[in-house]
């Protein structure tokens, strides 16, 4: 059989079934069994004749169905997109050594609002920092431990010096450029003030 004969057969074998080119088995079948049924001969007032087409172009397809592409209903085309492994969220309490070393950054004669973290929960790379105090009016220096993304045997203490009108809600978000800047490696990083 040419290559050109090959392809009319099977062009031929999915017009008489009815059936779309990415069918799968089952699909063949049914459309078989539910022709077979309405166009026997000893059953309906079908011909020998296209009984046998329908039969010979279920067989067709049936041999050649790896071939021409015709999968299992079970080997469905697998999910293109792939699970991401889940990280579990942590939470820290910093000790009292890293609030101490977080504290001695603090100017005792600056007249801005001065805040220290005290925890931190981590979710994969976004990281919400948690203050005790409540944010005041103007400006607020808020000093974070970034000791777990660097090196988790130090401190790291950065300082923020934060505009309340940019804190909403208490929350504050840190903005990508300050991110990628002092916590290396976070995706986002925000600081939670009490209310």
């Amino acid at each position: 059989m040419t290559p050109i004969e090959r392809v009319s057969e099977k062009s031929r074998a999915f017009a008489i079934l009815g059936v779309p080119r990415e069918c799968t088995k089952s699909d063949l079948k049914s459309a078989y069994h539910q022709l077979a049924r309405e166009k026997h001969p000893d059953q309906t007032e079908g011909s020998n004749e296209e009984f046998s087409r329908i039969t010979g172009a279920y067989q067709y397809l049936k041999e050649h169905a790896d071939e021409l592409g015709i999968r299992d209903d079970k080997a469905v085309r697998p999910n293109p997109r792939m699970a991401r492994p889940t990280v579990k969220p942590t939470e820290t309490v910093f000790a009292d050594d890293v609030i101490a070393e977080c504290e001695a950054l603090f100017d005792d004669t600056a007249d801005i609002a001065q805040h220290v973290a005290t925890r931190s929960h981590r979710t994969g790379r976004k990281l919400t920092y948690f203050v005790p105090s409540a944010a005041v009016i103007g400006q607020n220096m808020v000093v974070v431990s970034t000791g777990e993304l660097v090196d988790h045997r130090h401190a790291h203490p950065r300082m923020l010096i934060l505009d309340a009108r940019d804190i909403s809600g208490g929350l504050y978000q840190v903005p990508a450029a300050v991110c990628a800047d002092i916590f290396p490696g976070a995706r986002s990083v925000q600081i939670r003030f009490a209310s």
